[in-house]
């Protein structure tokens, strides 16, 4: 059974997930060893020492650049980014995992037409790059481009089946357009990975709702209220979803007023207000059949 929930009561996450990646460890590099260092830079001619020429040989060394580079990406050293994929791919122009990282970093920027560049960059090299395709997706997405998204998203999945961040992408538009059955489907193979993040157990939990199964869904978003208490969209999710499937309404009502003394965000406010009239119409109704009850 599919749930229409009001999309004035219901916030959907704006979660759309980049993938990262590390370096690739397999560098296409032909250039022999001996010339690393040596004959595009002599470290005589400007007076460095031996112990100097080891050190820029090891700087430049291809496997060392890739993992530092994953390192950067995973700590998420944004100023780290550039330059270590500069190196690489000063010694490999056609590095998908430098590309990708380079994507990443202006992404994060908001310099979304450059990210394109290089994630576009990346599937002339490989047209079935699972990373660039689910993170052109999210571009996609940002730019209202909801159609296109999902075509990236399911592109990205069919190149990479183990591609979390491309599930937990097409499940969120799948909540937009009230598709809960497949949000459910999709974002359940994502739920071992990403059970973690509070965004995700917001989306997960709006989708078990919209597809029957509100007990569960109330149990999702209260887990994810434990990981951050104090995110007022999130709360209102879990009050709405309160109201909206009756489960416990007195509990509703106690965090619909405590909700509206801690925000002061006009959006907010207004969804508060609407889940307020709807519990407000569903209280009168059960204190109408208990009298009714009573009279009997």
């Amino acid at each position: 059974m599919n749930v229409k929930i009001s999309s004035s009561a219901i916030l959907i996450s704006s979660m759309f997930l980049i993938s990262c990646g590390g370096a690739s460890k397999k560098l296409e590099d032909k250039i022999p060893e001996q010339n690393i260092g040596k004959e595009e830079v002599e470290p005589e001619a400007y007076g460095k020492t031996e112990t100097e020429e080891i050190k820029f040989s090891q700087e430049m060394n291809p496997d060392k650049l890739s993992d530092e580079l994953e390192e950067a990406l995973k700590a998420n050293k944004t100023n780290e980014i550039p330059v270590l994929a500069g190196k690489i791919l000063s010694r490999d122009e056609n590095n998908v995992a430098a590309l990708n990282a380079l994507g990443v970093y202006n992404y994060q920027r908001n310099k979304l037409g450059i990210a394109s560049i290089f994630w576009n960059r990346v599937l002339k090299l490989q047209n079935r790059n699972s990373q660039a395709l689910n993170n052109l997706g999210v571009i996609a997405a940002k730019e209202s481009k909801d159609s296109d998204a999902i075509t990236f998203f399911k592109k990205a999945i069919k190149a990479d089946s183990s591609n979390v961040s491309a599930y937990a992408n097409l499940g969120a538009l799948y909540i937009k357009y009230y598709n809960f059955k497949s949000a459910e489907a999709t974002l359940e193979l994502a739920k071992s990975d990403l059970s973690k993040k509070v965004e995700f157990l917001n989306n997960y939990g709006l989708a078990l709702y919209g597809a029957g199964d509100p007990s569960k869904s109330i149990d999702v978003l209260q887990e994810a209220i434990s990981k951050s208490p104090k995110n007022i969209p999130l709360a209102t999710n879990y009050v709405a979803i309160l109201v909206h499937s009756g489960k416990d309404l007195m509990k509703a009502e106690k965090l619909v007023t405590q909700l509206k003394l801690l925000t002061q965000d006009p959006k907010q406010l207004v969804r508060l207000s609407k889940i307020s009239r709807e519990l407000n119409a569903k209280l009168a109704e059960q204190r109408a059949a208990k009298s009714q009850g009573g009279r009997k």
